[in-house]
């Protein structure tokens, strides 16, 4: 079974060979461990074991990041993101366990959306 430890070197060593497998891999261990993306999943009637291609991943409406505490674990954050609220409408806080630098090299957008629910807190 995976657990948050085992995801955090295997991360930088993500290429286009292991990709899938470490997103499907990080994908099954958010929807167990992740509370609010659980309930999401459990809400849609999602089997995570029938979930074979990427583009099968469900994804958190953006709602939820200034509605629900997307947090998975007990942490205290190291970096801050903020939204500007240009569009008039409230503005979301994003505090992450890894710091800024970590967050910028992972460079596929379902990567880093996974790893967010990991590590994320609004």
């Amino acid at each position: 079974m995976d657990t948050l430890k085992s995801f955090e070197d295997v991360l930088y060593k993500v290429n286009d060979k292991n990709f899938d497998d470490i997103a499907l891999r990080l994908f099954r261990f958010q929807a167990r461990e992740n509370p609010v993306y659980k309930q999401f999943l459990t809400h849609l009637g999602c089997d995570t074991t029938k979930i074979i291609r990427l583009e099968e991943v469900p994804f958190l409406p953006i709602s939820f990041f200034k509605t629900h505490t997307v947090k998975t674990g007990s942490w205290e954050a190291e970096c801050t993101f903020t939204s500007s609220g240009t569009t008039g409408v409230s503005t979301s806080a994003m505090k992450f366990r890894v710091n800024r630098s970590t967050i910028l090299i992972l460079k596929r957008p379902l990567l880093i959306f996974l790893v967010l629910l990991t590590i994320t807190t609004f």
